[in-house]
């Protein structure tokens, strides 16, 4: 009897939690264009007490490893200006609170999804000849000059191609809640 409340309390204590912060860092991000830092310490504090709670200090470390090696994994897309600050972090805290096993189904529901959302975006803003020009011209000019510059050379240019990295965290979070893996 013990043993299935505690397994219930544990996975209510961590993709539960996780999602509703989700939903809540998706709206902001889609109404404003920013995940406010105050949220996203919020999910970190959270996924600490969880990890906490269940593991001890052994868990916390488990946790911010797994944050840190997905955040440092995609941190040169930002570097790149491929995505934002906020998406790095929320997509790595995130990462937190999956066990290390279902990591990779995440990164691939997250990648996906965020392949569907960008490829939607460019077949109703009938921009795809100037996006594949776009990215054919930069890689002609990183491989001439033999130098990594940021993808977009402007603010507008960014906003304007990129896509709410939130929403497909969120839906991967909610495939992991509805059982897909």
């Amino acid at each position: 009897m013990y043993i299935y409340l505690f397994a219930f309390v544990r996975k209510v204590f961590s993709v539960y939690l996780l999602c509703p912060f989700l939903g809540i860092a998706c709206l902001w991000d889609y109404s404003t264009g920013r995940i406010p830092n105050f949220l996203q310490f919020n999910i970190l504090g959270i996924g600490l007490i969880y990890s906490f709670c269940f593991g001890g200090w052994k868990g916390v470390l488990i946790f911010l490893l797994k944050a840190v090696w997905v955040g440092s994994v995609i941190f040169p897309l930002f570097i790149l200006s491929m995505l934002g600050a906020g998406d790095i972090k929320i997509i790595a805290l995130a990462a937190g609170y999956f066990p290390v096993s279902k990591l990779l189904w995440f990164a691939f529901y997250l990648a996906v999804s965020a392949a569907v959302v960008s490829v939607i975006k460019l077949l109703v803003s009938r921009s795809v000849r100037e996006r594949i020009s776009h990215f054919l011209l930069y890689v002609r000019e990183t491989v001439n000059t033999k130098q990594i510059k940021p993808y977009h050379q402007t603010r507008e240019g960014q906003i304007k191609s990129s896509i709410v990295m939130s929403g497909p965290v969120l839906f991967s979070a909610l495939l992991a809640l509805g059982g897909v893996y």
